[in-house]
């Protein structure tokens, strides 16, 4: 009984001594304890496997909300560029509402990975948050420079715009996680600079 619990408690391998011992100093005629070691062998190595999946799968798992947040947030975006202005006037500018809209969408970008990282605290997925958005929406609006006809240009062009607010945005997420709301803000205020100055 004792040397079966050291056993099932031991991470043992093909190779392992203490295997190799208890088979050849207690293997019984019929083969029952044989048959018993080898069953309880097999059960560690499973064992062994299985410990980190739970892991895996927490990681994994943590992945899915920002995930699902930078895609919420692209589809926002999306959706009221669609329905576009509804009270614009021909002969007039854009009306208040709009205003209103676009100022919205441009704070929306820059502080979305703050506010993710100030309540989560998830460094990763602040990151992520930061990040995924913006690239997101700058390739869906030049999507037409990238198919049928690639103007490779304008494509080096918006992944390098996309690739530099993305990091920036990202790592506002990162230093907001860590509760350095400051140095977050700062970034963002650099984001907005290189935001602006991408217009053309």
């Amino acid at each position: 009984m004792h040397t079966t619990t050291i056993l099932f408690h031991m991470n043992l391998t093909n190779t392992s001594p203490w295997k190799n011992w208890l088979l050849s100093s207690t293997k019984s005629p019929n083969g029952r304890f044989t048959r018993i070691t080898t069953t309880l062998i097999t059960t560690c190595r499973i064992r062994t496997a299985m410990a980190g999946l739970p892991k895996y799968k927490m990681e994994k798992k943590r992945l899915v909300s920002p995930v699902v947040v930078s895609l919420l947030i692209i589809a926002l975006i999306e959706l009221v560029g669609m329905i576009g202005d509804p009270f614009r006037v021909e002969s007039g500018g854009a009306s208040i509402y709009w205003l209103f809209v676009e100022t919205f969408i441009l704070f929306l970008f820059p502080a979305a990975p703050i506010i993710y990282g100030g309540i989560t605290r998830d460094r990763l997925g602040s990151i992520l948050v930061g990040a995924l958005p913006i690239m997101g929406f700058l390739l869906l609006l030049n999507f037409n420079y990238f198919y049928p006809s690639p103007d490779l240009k304008r494509i080096v062009e918006v992944v390098a715009y996309g690739v530099s607010l993305s990091i920036i945005s990202g790592l506002e997420g990162y230093f907001a996680s860590k509760r350095m709301i400051p140095i977050a803000i700062l970034l963002g205020a650099l984001w907005f600079f290189i935001f602006i100055s991408g217009f053309d």
